[in-house]
């Protein structure tokens, strides 16, 4: 075999294995990677899906014809409700806003809990386009979308006249917030396919009668831990290898 032939064989090997590398790449993040909300509309037809904390997945129809992974963005939530992210590195923008406002898909007739706006550039130079549309979590994260007042800790029901802990998520701004019992409280939260991880907690410090609290004892489990999470018949279940927290549907 001459010195050719060796060098084509050597070029058709390194690129038959960066293929195969590539392909289990893709397959890997796909498997592995959840959808929580998603943003989308119609004429022209585009949506992006938001994997909260790791990326946002554009995808238009329009004459752009877009494909494009933009990085995470940390939304902030204004005092109204209408929650921002915004996005600018060397080549690409991305501006969304989220309007607590219900939608409706024209086309389909699916009614949608939020309304959309997006702004987008992904190449340098290039004038951002704007999007308009409607936005919804995902199941089963929409599911956790409720006040929720505990009722049960380790299989030990709360005693009457306890002031029951309230727990509230805000997913897009990865937050949790509640109230202890007595003191209000507050924190970060990390999303999974099926878990929830908390980080450590932040509350007030109102000092409270022990005989109607249990703030001590909830606070302690639930920051700085990681759950599962179910919802059946307006019950939620947070539950790791060493606590067990339900709530129910707040009033």
């Amino acid at each position: 075999m001459n010195k050719t032939s060796l060098l084509a064989l050597g070029l058709m090997l390194a690129l038959a294995s960066c293929t195969a590398l590539n392909k289990s790449k893709k397959t890997q993040t796909t498997k592995d990677t959840p959808v929580h909300f998603i943003a989308l509309g119609n004429e022209p037809n585009w949506s992006l899906k938001v994997t909260i904390g790791e990326k946002m997945q554009l995808k238009t129809l329009d004459e752009n014809e877009l494909d494009y992974e933009f990085k995470w963005a940390d939304f902030v939530t204004e005092s109204n409700g209408i929650m921002k992210a915004n996005l600018e590195d060397e080549n690409s923008e991305l501006y969304l806003i989220v309007y607590p406002e219900s939608c409706s898909d024209q086309m389909s007739e699916n009614e949608y809990d939020y309304t959309t706006e997006l702004k987008v550039r992904t190449t340098e130079g290039m004038p951002l386009s704007t999007y308009y549309g409607c936005g919804k979590y995902l199941p089963p994260f929409n599911s956790l979308l409720q006040n929720w007042e505990l009722i049960s800790v380790d299989d030990n029901a709360l005693k009457s006249g306890i002031n029951k802990p309230t727990l509230n998520l805000n997913l897009l701004n990865q937050s949790i917030y509640g109230n202890g019992g007595c003191n209000h409280y507050s924190g970060q939260i990390t999303l999974g396919p099926a878990e929830i991880a908390i980080a450590t907690l932040a509350s007030t410090r109102m000092a409270c009668p022990p005989s109607i609290s249990i703030e001590d004892t909830y606070l302690q489990i639930l920051g700085s831990s990681s759950f599962s999470f179910d919802v059946i018949d307006e019950v939620l279940v947070l539950k790791n290898s060493d606590h067990q927290l339900v709530f129910q549907l707040g009033k």
